[in-house]
């Protein structure tokens, strides 16, 4: 990592402690109650305890716990990146024999021609050049990204690789071969395995071995602050008539900067439940137009969702350990998430 992203991490570190003392510190400064509660150790003020102990201890976790590095990865396990080429080659040739069997949801064409197509798309992106994809995706005429040409025909500008199958390029930074949802985080100066983002509070990426933590910690701090909350808006009912003015505007200032920070967290916490119940990083949500294997899909396409049943079961329960090889599906399935049947097949 670098040497000013290291003390940017601190600075930030040091930032989050002083927030946190400041808001519990002045909390049992005005709250009576709290503080009288707390030497008689009631069983509601010890909860408040405990669950900033919780979120000290999350914090930490996930703030000192690996993203998932690309390089460490392949060190673990050397025939990673041999399986990952071979389930996105296998994925490359089932797409072309969908390809040469000329079916589609949007209407037939004419397999023969479809295949002399894919035959010289694959021919063009070995020689370096950008094909037009739409000729063999009707699926992808219902895209935003497809453009119009002075022709009438369709056509998207295509990676250096099969379209919808893989950006199998290497990183111009790590020179490390790259599979789906990998991206290098400039901040870390690695590879992140299913990036997500760089967050500065944590001084961390969120990525594939980590995501998990930084929903719970998320969590844990939405309860926290909603819990100061309402012990501030109590306590300062209580005590108006004996406050001095300065005391009343600090507390005022208070919260409603926490109020603010928990409208943040309520819309961050929603935010990646979703991300979670459709299998998408915000990576891929923000800069969709600009992932190669992406920005040629429908806007309702998410081509790595297995379902909203699926999709949670395995962020919840699988290893953190693990490292799954992530390919995209065929196209008849990808047609399929156009019009899903219900909201859990999202």
């Amino acid at each position: 990592m670098r040497s000013n992203v290291w003390q940017i991490g601190w600075r930030v570190k040091v930032m989050w402690v002083l927030v946190h003392t400041v808001g519990v510190g002045g909390l049992l400064f005005l709250d009576s109650n709290l503080y009288r509660n707390t030497v008689a150790y009631s069983w509601w003020a010890g909860s408040y305890y405990v669950l900033l102990l919780v979120v000290v201890i999350q914090y930490c976790c996930t703030a000192g716990s690996s993203p998932g590095y690309l390089v460490d990865m392949l060190s673990e396990d050397a025939e990673y990146e041999i399986r990952a080429k071979a389930a996105v080659h296998g994925n490359s040739r089932a797409s072309q024999s969908v390809v040469e069997k000329g079916c589609s949801s949007y209407g037939s064409f004419n397999s023969s021609e479809s295949t002399r197509t894919a035959s010289r798309i694959l021919t063009e992106n070995g020689k370096g050049g950008h094909p037009s994809v739409s000729e063999t995706s009707p699926l992808l005429m219902n895209s935003a990204n497809v453009k119009r040409e002075s022709d009438g025909r369709h056509s998207v500008r295509a990676p250096n690789s099969l379209s919808l199958v893989c950006n199998a390029d290497r990183c111009l930074y790590c020179q490390h071969w790259q599979p789906l949802r990998v991206k290098h985080c400039h901040d870390c100066d690695k590879c992140v395995l299913r990036f997500d983002h760089h967050c500065v509070s944590l001084g961390t990426c969120v990525g594939q071995r980590n995501h998990r933590k930084f929903w719970w910690y998320i969590f844990y701090e939405t309860v926290l602050v909603m819990w100061t909350i309402v012990r501030y808006i109590s306590a300062f009912g209580r005590n108006t008539g004996s406050s001095s003015l300065l005391e009343k505007i600090a507390v005022l200032v208070l919260i409603i900067g926490l109020i603010s920070t928990e409208c943040f967290l309520v819309t961050l916490l929603l935010f990646h439940s979703f991300l979670i119940l459709t299998n998408q990083t915000t990576y891929e949500t923000t800069r969709r137009h600009r992932i190669p294997y992406l920005r040629t899909l429908p806007e309702n396409v998410h081509p790595f969702s297995k379902g909203m049943d699926a999709n949670l079961s395995s962020f919840c329960c699988s290893p953190s350990s693990e490292y799954p090889i992530y390919v995209l599906p065929s196209r008849e399935e990808l047609q399929n998430m156009v019009h899903p049947l219900c909201c859990f097949q999202l």
